[in-house]
């Protein structure tokens, strides 16, 4: 019965196409976020700007990568639209 009930949660939960959907649309805005701070740092906020190197540097990737680990789902589609200039749902 365990099996039986892995299995439907996940076919109708943890894989429905709506989530994975949304799924793919979160590794979109978190890898479309890094490549933006990556390459231009100066679109961080100032405090984490200053902790960076050149664009692409590891110094830079490595302030890049902490400040998007710590952000939460809604702030990251914020800053999303403030980088992008468009707003994303998940």
């Amino acid at each position: 019965q365990v099996k039986a009930l892995k299995a439907f949660m996940f076919a109708r939960m943890y894989r429905h196409p709506h989530v994975m959907n949304s799924m793919t649309r979160a590794k979109d805005v978190v890898a479309d976020l890094f490549a933006a701070f990556n390459a231009d740092p100066v679109k961080l906020p100032a405090d984490w700007a200053k902790a960076c190197g050149l664009p692409g540097e590891a110094s830079t990737v490595s302030v890049v990568r902490d400040y998007i680990a710590g952000m939460t789902d809604n702030f990251a589609l914020r800053e999303y639209a403030r980088v992008f200039h468009r707003d994303v749902a998940l």
